[in-house]
């Protein structure tokens, strides 16, 4: 190596590696104008002195400044498009508004430019250099690759960072506030308390990224995925949700203000003793959706897909679920004060030990469903389906089951006294144990049916013994 080697050309080499840098180089040029241009009064050539010049608003696109001293010079407003920088030495020198797009070896040697302000670097890699400290503000950095990079300490609040990639990288002392980050890739990304207040994360993709704590506050996340995030104790407060997919994504303690949750994308999410104001579920679908413990108080989800979703020991007072599929989940132990479940499918639900006492459900969809140990005195579940439904030890006195199909229901020990079953089919039911003082049991159908004292039935008559 030269003596006359600038310390910044030395510590490109190093960078790059001698070995690598003639194969390296004859890559670079293969596409650049090798005989020079000239431009404001200089020549512009591979190696060339151009220390202080002048080069501000040239068409420097797919020109050769490999190994040129470019040391304070003015290249603001040039057009770089795919030039060679390669070794050069951009000490001091500005890049203001320049475009240098496709530029080629930039990375490592701009970072010592004096003022980058405005310039384009869409599509640049930064892939898994240290840029601890680096002035990127008011850079623009589309479709640039900072993935593996560090990046510690950088403001890139209000930046242009649609589709960059930071998938692996550790941004929680990054400022991203304001951002425009629409289709930016943050697979695996550590931000932790990020603060991404009115980020434009349209489209974006943060699978599996850290984001406990963060500040989402006003964010615009339509079409974006959140599959598998971490967002325990996020706030998410007037959010576009448009598209939004939250699968096995964990949103447990999340604060949820202001927002539509009804165009989501909720499938095995956990949404646990998250804090809800002023949010609507209505029409939404919330596949195996874990709502445990959760302060739903008011809530709409009336018509909303909620197959497989756990509710249980929610408040749901005042909670409507009318037109809603609940097929298959659970509302074990939750508070159902003045709880709409009319028009509801709670066919397979688990509603064991609840209060349904004097509610009116006629024609309710409970095929399946666990209600043993429940309260269902003075029921109206008329016309209802209750076929295969675990009513062991319920509390049925006065219901009206008058149409209802009570197929292969298990009634063992419950208590039946007053009901009425006009009309029921009893085909397979087991009513063994059963308290069934003052039944109605006219026009029942009765076939294999287990009456109270074990006896197995197949005619109205044999009830009566």
């Amino acid at each position: 190596m030269h003596d006359d080697i600038s310390p910044s050309r030395r510590r490109l080499l190093a960078a790059v590696g001698s070995a690598g840098i003639g194969g390296a180089l004859a890559g670079c040029l293969s596409m650049v104008r090798q005989g020079g241009i000239s431009c404001n009064g200089y020549t512009v050539v591979s190696g060339a002195n151009l220390e202080g010049a002048d080069l501000s608003n040239c068409d420097l696109r797919e020109t050769d400044l490999s190994e040129a001293t470019l040391t304070n010079a003015d290249l603001s407003g040039a057009d770089l498009r795919e030039a060679s920088l390669f070794l050069a030495t951009l000490e001091g020198a500005t890049f203001a508004n320049a475009d240098l797009r496709d530029a080629e070896y930039l990375v490592v040697s701009l970072l010592e430019a004096a003022d980058l302000e405005g310039a384009n670097l869409a599509g640049a890699s930064f892939a898994g250099i240290d840029l601890t400290g680096a002035d990127l503000s008011g850079v623009i950095l589309a479709d640039a690759d900072f993935s593996e990079a560090t990046v510690s300490g950088i403001d890139f609040s209000n930046a242009d960072l649609s589709g960059v990639d930071f998938s692996d990288v550790d941004l929680t002392d990054v400022s991203l506030a304001g951002a425009r980050l629409s289709r930016a890739r943050f697979m695996r990304s550590e931000m932790t308390g990020q603060r991404l207040e009115n980020a434009d994360l349209s489209s974006a993709s943060l699978i599996r990224a850290e984001l406990s704590g963060a500040d989402l506050t006003g964010a615009d996340l339509t079409g974006a995925t959140f599959a598998e995030a971490d967002l325990t104790g996020a706030t998410l407060s007037n959010v576009d949700l448009s598209g939004t997919n939250f699968s096995r994504a964990d949103l447990s303690e999340v604060t949820i203000t202001d927002a539509d949750l009804s165009n989501g994308i909720f499938e095995d999410t956990s949404l646990a003793e998250a804090t809800f104001s002023d949010v609507s579920f209505a029409g939404g679908t919330y596949l195996e959706t874990d709502f445990i413990e959760t302060d739903l108080a008011g809530l709409s989800f009336a018509n909303a897909e909620l197959t497989g979703s756990i509710f249980a020991r929610c408040d749901l007072t005042d909670v409507t679920f009318e037109g809603a599929d609940l097929t298959g989940g659970s509302l074990f132990e939750a508070t159902l004060t003045g709880t709409e479940l009319a028009g509801a499918i709670l066919e397979e639900v688990a509603l064991m030990e609840a209060d349904l006492s004097g509610r009116s459900l006629p024609g309710a969809r409970l095929a399946g469903a666990g209600l043993f140990l429940s309260d269902c005195s003075k029921v109206d579940f008329s016309d209802a389906d209750l076929s295969d439904a675990d009513l062991w030890r319920a509390d049925l006195s006065n219901a009206d089951l008058s149409n209802a199909d009570l197929s292969g229901t298990l009634l063992e020990g419950a208590d039946l006294t007053g009901a009425d079953l006009t009309g029921a089919t009893l085909t397979g039911a087991d009513f063994t144990g059963a308290t069934v003082n003052d039944v109605t049991l006219t026009d029942v159908t009765v076939d294999e049916t287990t009456w109270v004292d074990g006896s197995r039935c197949s005619t109205v008559a044999c009830l009566d013994r």
